[in-house]
């Protein structure tokens, strides 16, 4: 699982390209590559409980190669089996859920629900920080403005460091 080339297909594509593509002259991104897009869509898709479906509206793909997923295995089983144990929605026994993330015996269904919330996360993501920004001080706003909505739900993100390294963009 996890061992072989991704592709987020359709809206998605796009949307993850333009999460990991330059949004100034200078070259920043919000994420340097679409593995990272990867790695933290589907944290944001579960938080929101936001699943969506696999994208087929148009014709455009964008690659996680398989190298770089079996490199960093360790931290996406990590998140996968993060999903498996707090997903209530789709297994409501929590004895079911512990043996599911804490096994190695995952089914299709599991990698689509993974993959689901996934799409769903690069769904906020876009909307949050990407839609509706013209100017390159837009992108960083919105991402200190979703990552203060993240604060005030979760209650977990350091503000003052995020506005530290906001600053440098100013």
């Amino acid at each position: 699982m996890f061992d072989k080339q991704f592709n987020f297909k359709g809206r998605h594509a796009a949307r993850a390209r333009a999460l990991s593509s330059s949004y100034n002259e200078a070259g920043d991104q919000i994420f340097a590559r679409s593995y990272d897009v990867y790695l933290v869509a589907p944290i944001i898709g579960f938080s929101y409980q936001r699943a969506e479906p696999l994208d087929r509206s148009f014709d455009e793909e964008r690659a996680v190669f398989g190298d770089i997923l079996m490199k960093n295995n360790a931290d996406i089983m990590f998140v996968f089996r993060t999903i498996m144990l707090l997903d209530e929605k789709s297994q409501p026994d929590v004895s079911e859920r512990i043996k599911k993330a804490l096994g190695n015996n995952f089914s299709k269904e599991d990698e689509e629900l993974f993959y689901s919330y996934m799409r769903g996360g690069v769904d906020i993501l876009y909307e949050k920080i990407i839609d509706n920004s013209t100017l390159p001080s837009d992108f960083v706003t919105n991402l200190y403005d979703f990552l203060d909505e993240i604060n005030a739900r979760e209650g977990s993100v350091d503000v003052d460091a995020i506005k530290e390294y906001c600053s440098k963009f100013e």
